[in-house]
């Protein structure tokens, strides 16, 4: 693969073009495709982009259009051009196979938002609410990469919803770290509360203990006394030593001026 990018020969690109079309084996499919993304869009050219493109759409083998999609993302918006950002598009909302839909939005966050434009970023946020594991998945974490900025409040009231109510726990926990990366302005007093139910109230340890993670990088300025109470309150009754342990850290932070006389009395009682 190191030697790929060295590859000049026009017609030892046109092979592996023809191999990454035509060849009756999958996993020659996929190792052609994979040299023609190391090779670079200018020596493909124009040509072996657009069959790319169809290998992409077309090809029976889901392997090989994952492969496909994945060389659409590495050759950038330049040389794949509006209708590849268009293919692109396509197979994440509506390929047959999860994977490589899953794969057609990790080749979308790769281009970045500013290239998939309005429409791809409405597809993202539809994506992270409705779809399957994988691809609510890949669409979530996607949007992350891509910050408040760019997602802006619409999109980080998605993302706290999937913090709170989605089934999957790994991704609950992703969006509950993300959370905390955010600045509390552009989460929200809303986002805010949904740490402080998830620290207090949510069945899944490692949940209630992110959220705690969460809420410390926030500060108890977006927390208001409301949330230092539920704090406090985890620190002393959660059932998991690691949350509690979260919360009271969290509470050492604060600082005895956060606390006040009966949050100093009752966390001493706690530390010991």
């Amino acid at each position: 693969l190191l030697k790929a990018s060295k590859i000049k020969n026009s017609k030892v690109v046109e092979a592996l073009t023809r191999i990454a079309q035509k060849d009756d084996t999958s996993e020659n499919r996929e190792a052609a495709l994979t040299y023609l993304a190391y090779v670079g869009a200018e020596a493909i050219g124009s040509g072996g982009i657009d069959a790319i493109a169809k290998i992409a759409q077309e090809d029976r083998d889901q392997g090989v259009r994952i492969k496909a999609l994945w060389a659409l993302g590495c050759f950038g918006k330049q040389a794949i051009g509006p209708s590849g950002v268009e293919i692109l598009l396509k197979a994440a909302e509506k390929d047959s196979e999860d994977r490589v839909r899953a794969s057609a939005v990790i080749a979308m966050q790769h281009l970045g938002h500013e290239v998939i434009g309005a429409t791809g970023m409405n597809l993202l946020f539809k994506l992270a609410q409705k779809e399957e594991s994988i691809v609510r998945t890949r669409a979530t974490l996607a949007l992350l990469a891509f910050g408040p900025e760019a997602i802006q409040a619409a999109g980080v009231a998605i993302l706290t919803k999937i913090a709170d109510k989605d089934p999957d726990e790994r991704l609950r926990v992703h969006m509950l770290v993300a959370l905390g990366c955010l600045d509390s302005k552009a989460l929200g007093p809303s986002g805010v509360d949904i740490l402080i139910r998830t620290a207090e109230k949510d069945p899944s340890e490692v949940c209630r203990t992110n959220a705690v993670e969460s809420l410390s990088r926030h500060g108890p300025e977006a927390m208001g006394e409301a949330g230092v109470s539920a704090l406090m309150r985890v620190a002393e009754k959660d059932k998991e030593p690691a949350t509690r342990r979260a919360a009271l850290l969290t509470l050492q932070r604060f600082g005895a001026k956060v606390l006040g006389s009966g949050g100093l009395e009752l966390y001493d009682r706690i530390a010991q």
